[in-house]
């Protein structure tokens, strides 16, 4: 597989996933930043998933599930929770 074809699966499956999980980003106070927190985790897990089952075979889906755990637990990870924290505070500011 060219790396090229799973950065083209990658978006489509982020795409869907934040469609999935939308409603859970935007909302008042501490739960809404829960909600946030388990959309951000849901978005992630479902994009990466949808990716990984359209592009790799089923004896390689076993790296994309590691490679976003990995991420999660290296400065990558900090990024990844700034990025979802400002799409939880623009969504707030969308929904007035």
């Amino acid at each position: 597989m060219r790396p090229e074809t799973f950065l083209i699966a990658a978006g489509c499956g982020a795409g869907l996933a934040g469609a999935a999980t939308h409603r859970l980003f935007g909302r008042r106070g501490w739960q809404g930043w829960v909600l946030a927190l388990a959309g951000a985790l849901l978005a992630t897990g479902l994009g990466a998933t949808l990716a990984g089952l359209a592009t790799l075979r089923g004896d390689q889906f076993g790296l994309v599930v590691t490679a976003v755990v990995m991420t999660l637990l290296t400065p990558m990870g900090v990024l990844w929770l700034a990025l979802m924290a400002g799409v939880h505070l623009l969504a707030g500011r969308a929904r007035g």
